[in-house]
């Protein structure tokens, strides 16, 4: 039987900023979220490491149950979106057309949890620790761009009180793209002080495109 998450927290679930030495697990888990998409590993793995990075280790939160990590997120800061969709390249413009949807927020570019440990509320309790970062980086609410198949996320997102923002064709992987928002100023309070210091200045560094 799946474990609950009452039973997870029992086991010290925590969460942590990434550190250099991470820099596999979070690629794997940015693939994870991906859908594998990431066919060259050590290339994930360098564009996590690559100083200023939007997938790198600085922006990266992870979760730890029983000191093992067993999910990540990595967050991006909307202060250097492209004025201009064209700057980008053309695989990337739907996305940056969906986040200047919401181009104050703070944007959730990834999150993924091992499969021996969905189930659990790990990635829920990473989304609402999320939320509170959003509101401590001044941003005005958090975002993410979910796959029109990806309803069990969709449905988290509905359930956290999130709301569907636009849509847009992502080429690059053949179906819908969905851009959802938290209300502004919205945050919830991670369990039992549990969330890593972190702040605009030394987490949410973003080079989009």
């Amino acid at each position: 039987m799946a474990e609950t998450f009452a039973q997870s927290r029992a086991r010290s679930l925590g969460f942590r900023r990434a550190e250099a030495p991470d820099a596999g697990f979070v690629a794997g888990m940015i693939d994870l979220s991906n859908a594998g998409a990431d066919t060259d590993r050590e290339q994930a793995i360098a564009n996590v490491l690559a100083e200023g990075s939007d997938v790198g280790f600085a922006n990266s939160i992870i979760a730890d149950l029983d000191g093992e990590a067993v999910a990540a997120m990595v967050l991006n800061h909307a202060g250097t979106l492209p004025e201009k969709v064209e700057h980008c390249l053309p695989d990337h413009q739907p996305y940056v057309r969906l986040r200047l949807q919401v181009p104050s927020s703070l944007y959730l570019r990834n999150i993924a949890t091992i499969p021996d440990c969905r189930g659990m509320g790990v990635g829920r309790a990473l989304l609402k620790l999320a939320c509170t970062i959003s509101l401590q980086s001044g941003a005005d609410g958090l975002s993410a761009i979910v796959h029109r198949r990806n309803f069990e996320m969709q449905g988290l997102l509905s359930a956290l009180g999130f709301r569907l923002v636009a849509n847009d064709y992502l080429a690059s992987h053949g179906t819908l793209g969905k851009v959802w928002k938290s209300a502004s100023g919205f945050g919830i309070k991670p369990p039992e002080s549990q969330e890593p210091e972190m702040g605009r200045s030394n987490c949410l560094r973003d080079t989009s495109c």
